[in-house]
Parts: structure tokens; sequence; C-alpha cells
């Protein structure tokens, strides 16, 4: 592993349910034109029940631990290799 796999990881990474959401409604949104989508998905939000937006932020929250799992090997293997 390196700082570049890591960045990915990161960069991989939300902050939120809604932005996990988005980023996989616009791969199944490519038909709508592009000025379009984010409403789209906007709309597709709210439509969600309250249900259906903690089942997206606890799957932010799993992304989350499996990065810090991931950075955590990084720094182990990283600070092996320096020393």
């Amino acid at each position: 592993m390196n700082s570049l796999y890591i960045s990915c990881l990161y960069l991989r990474c939300v902050s939120s349910g809604y932005q996990l959401f988005s980023k996989e409604m616009l791969v199944q949104l490519r038909d709508v034109k592009a000025n379009e989508r984010l409403q789209e998905i906007g709309r597709r939000w709210v439509a969600l029940s309250a249900d259906e937006k903690q089942h997206w932020n606890k799957r932010k929250d799993l992304m989350w631990v499996q990065y810090r799992k991931e950075l955590a090997k990084f720094k182990k293997v990283w600070l092996t290799s320096v020393a």
C-alpha cells in the first residue's frame, strides 16, 4: 500500500448518506441531461423514507470503518518500512 492508494480510498469515502446516494444515482442516470441529473437526484432523495435514508447513512458509516482499517494497515506498513 502507498499514499496514493490511501488517497484514493479517502476520495472514495463520502461524508454523508446523501453523497453516497448521489454517487450511485449519477451512474444510473447517465441518460438524463447533465444539467437535470442533480435535480433528479435531489427529488429522489427527498422522496426516500427516513428508513431508506438511514440505510444510506449506515452504508456511509461502514465505508468509513473500512477506510480507517485500511489506513491503520497502511500506517503500520509504512512505519515499519521507514524504521
